[in-house]
C-alpha cells in the first residue's frame, strides 16, 4: 500500500510554502494537499501534485467539538453550522485517504484553524503522528513540533527539553545576533504579503463549488481590508530611551484569543502601571498586521486617559532604546531577551521559562535552520526532513 504524508493547507500562502518542502522530498515519499480553497486545489493539480478539495454540501449526522475553538469561529469568519460542515467534510476525506493508502503523518500549519483542529482530532483517534509548523519570526528558521505551536507545543508543555542539547558557542551566537539585528530594520514581511488580485479569485472560485456561502465573501472582505496601519497619529518617540515598551499583537490572532487570558487593552494598562512603578514613560506601538479600527480606536481612548506615547519606529529601535518590555506572548518578547532585555510576560508564553541558555539552544538547535518561510528558494531536503520530524536520511 502506498503511504501518504498530508499536507493541511488553509491559505494560497501556506500552500507556496508546503510546496516547497514537498518538492525537496517528492523522490522520497508521496503528498497530498487537502485544501478547502478551490485556486489551491487547482494550482496543485496543476503542479503534479495529488489534491483533495474539502466541500461541505450540507451537514453531517454528529458533530466535531474542536470547531468551537476554532479561530474562524471566534474571530466570526464562520458560523458554528458552516465550521461543523467543514470540519466533516475535511475528516470524511481524510479518511478516505486513509483507507485507501495509509496516511503516515498529517502537517498542518499552526493547527488553531478549522481544517487544522478537525485534522489534529482525526490523526489523534486514528494514531497517526502529526507535525504543527509555524513562523519563528527569527531570520532564516522555522518552528516545528509534534503537539502544537506556541502554548500548545510539546516545547511549551516542557521546556527542559532544551537542557538536552549541546551548549552554543556564544560567538557564533554573537555573529548571528548581529545578522538578526540587520534583518529586522525593514517592514515585517507578513505585512508585505498582500496579493488581493489573487486572493479574490480564489474566493470567487468558491461559489463554484457546493462548499460556498456568504461566510466566503464576508471572509475576504476582512482579508481585503488589511491595510498595515490604520488610521491613527503617532509620537515622535525618535529622541525618547529609557522606556516601558509594549508592541500590540494582532487582535484576531490565535495567540491573543486561545493562548492568553489578556488582551491588548489589559496589557497597556498593566504595562502603563509597570511604567509607574519605575517612574520612566511608556511606548506603545500598533502591530503592522492589525485590521481593527476599532482596537485602535479603544487603545487612544486609554492613551487620552494614561498620557503614553504611541510609536511607529521600528521595533528592533525601540527594543534597543527600551529600559523594559512588557508582552502577553508575542515573539517580539523574545526578541526583547535576544537583545538582553527584561521581559514582562502576562499570558502563555512558549518562551516564558527561556533563561540564556535555553534561549541559544532554541535558536540555534531546536528550531530549523536554513527555512526562509518568505522566499522562493529551494529548501534543502535534510531541512525538510526536520520540519516533518524525519531527521533520518532516507
Amino acid at each position: 500500500m502506498l503511504v501518504i504524508t498530508v499536507f493541511i493547507v488553509e491559505s494560497l500562502e501556506r500552500f507556496f510554502f508546503f510546496r516547497r518542502v514537498a518538492s525537496s522530498l517528492k523522490a522520497d515519499m508521496s503528498f497530498v494537499f487537502v485544501t478547502s480553497e478551490p485556486l489551491v486545489f487547482i494550482k496543485a493539480l496543476a503542479q503534479g501534485f495529488s489534491a483533495r478539495l474539502v466541500l461541505s454540501k450540507k451537514p453531517i449526522a454528529g458533530s466535531v467539538s474542536c470547531v468551537d475553538k476554532a479561530i474562524e469561529v471566534l474571530n466570526g469568519e464562520f458560523s458554528r453550522e458552516q465550521a461543523q460542515m467543514t470540519a466533516q467534510g475535511l475528516m470524511k476525506i481524510l479518511n478516505r485517504l486513509n483507507q485507501q493508502y495509509g496516511v503516515a503523518k498529517v502537517v498542518c500549519w499552526n493547527g488553531q484553524n478549522i481544517l487544522g483542529l478537525a485534522a489534529t482530532d482525526f490523526s489523534r483517534e486514528c494514531k497517526i503522528p502529526t507535525r504543527f509548523l509555524e513562523l519563528s519570526n527569527l531570520p532564516g528558521k522555522c518552528f516545528s513540533d509534534p503537539l502544537g505551536v506556541n502554548a500548545k507545543s510539546g516545547l511549551a508543555l516542557n521546556p527542559a527539553m532544551l537542557d538536552d542539547y549541546a551548549d552554543v558557542n556564544s560567538v557564533v551566537h554573537e555573529k548571528w545576533v548581529a545578522i538578526y539585528k540587520g534583518s529586522k530594520k525593514g517592514a515585517l514581511p507578513q505585512a508585505k504579503l498582500s496579493n488581493k488580485g489573487v486572493k479574490l479569485l480564489n474566493y470567487l472560485l468558491k461559489f463554484l463549488y457546493p462548499a460556498a456561502n456568504h461566510h466566503s465573501l464576508k471572509r475576504f472582505s476582512k482579508v481585503a481590508s488589511l491595510l498595515p496601519g490604520q488610521d491613527y497619529s503617532v509620537d515622535d518617540t525618535g529622541s525618547l530611551v529609557d522606556f516601558v515598551f509594549y508592541p500590540m499583537q494582532v487582535s484576531s490572532d490565535t495567540q491573543i484569543k486561545l493562548n492568553s487570558t489578556v488582551n491588548n487593552l489589559d496589557a497597556i494598562q498593566s504595562a502603563y502601571n509597570k511604567s509607574v512603578e519605575l517612574g520612566k514613560s511608556l511606548v506603545v506601538k500598533v502591530h503592522p498586521a492589525e485590521v481593527s479600527q476599532i482596537e485602535v480606536d479603544e487603545m487612544l481612548k486609554m492613551k487620552a486617559t494614561l498620557s503614553f506615547f504611541v510609536s511607529n519606529e521600528n521595533t528592533i529601535d525601540l527594543l534597543e532604546k527600551s529600559a523594559q518590555v512588557v508582552t502577553i506572548n508575542s515573539t517580539v518578547g523574545l526578541e526583547a531577551m535576544v537583545l538582553g532585555k527584561p521581559v514582562v510576560v502576562l499570558g502563555r508564553a512558549l518562551y516564558k521559562d527561556f533563561d540564556a541558555s535555553r534561549l541559544k539552544k532554541y535558536i540555534h538547535n531546536f528550531l530549523v535552520s536554513d527555512v526562509d518561510y518568505f522566499s522562493n528558494k529551494k529548501i534543502e531536503r535534510q531541512a525538510a526532513l526536520k520540519l516533518l520530524g524525519m531527521e533520518i536520511v532516507l
